[in-house]
């Protein structure tokens, strides 16, 4: 749990006005997601690595001239994925879910005409496993993504 991994995001997107200040956006994403245990002890598992292409789909609202907020969801389909404990990779039971669906929200900050920086934080809404264990917890039915993501967009046109 935590905010304890970095991975990859790179993909592309394209939006569609909608009316003066309102935009729907579209993307493809190639996104490498898990976590990390920055307290390393022998015969836990250390970390998780997730590599997911996503489809986002979102309602981007112009704020100011360099300012839109933007609120969608994102389906995911896992291509990979692996463990490691304090000494290797280990087998993954439960395994993860083949598909993922999440909402998100996030900002664009335009600093150039054509450079846009993002910043997203993503959730599932289903568990992309259920807990080793097998048990639940009224909302939590299992392990979900939680993703804070920081992107530089370039804008073609």
């Amino acid at each position: 749990g935590g905010f304890n991994k970095i991975g990859i995001m790179v993909g592309a997107y394209t939006n569609l006005k909608v009316k003066e200040n309102l935009k729907l956006q579209f993307e493809i994403i190639y996104i490498e997601k898990g976590s990390r245990n920055p307290n390393i002890h022998k015969n836990t598992i250390q970390e998780i690595s997730l590599s997911y292409v996503e489809v986002p789909l979102s309602i981007n609202l112009q704020q100011k001239e360099n300012i839109v907020i933007e609120v969608g969801v994102l389906p995911a389909f896992i291509i990979a994925s692996k463990m490691n404990d304090y000494y290797s990779e280990t087998e993954i039971s439960p395994p993860f879910e083949k598909y993922d669906f999440g909402v998100f929200a996030g900002i664009n900050y335009r600093i150039l005409d054509k450079i846009i920086l993002n910043t997203r934080i993503s959730n599932s809404i289903i568990p992309i496993r259920p807990h080793v264990s097998g048990a639940t917890n009224g909302w939590n039915k299992g392990q979900y993504n939680t993703v804070l993501s920081f992107a530089i967009h370039y804008k073609i046109r």
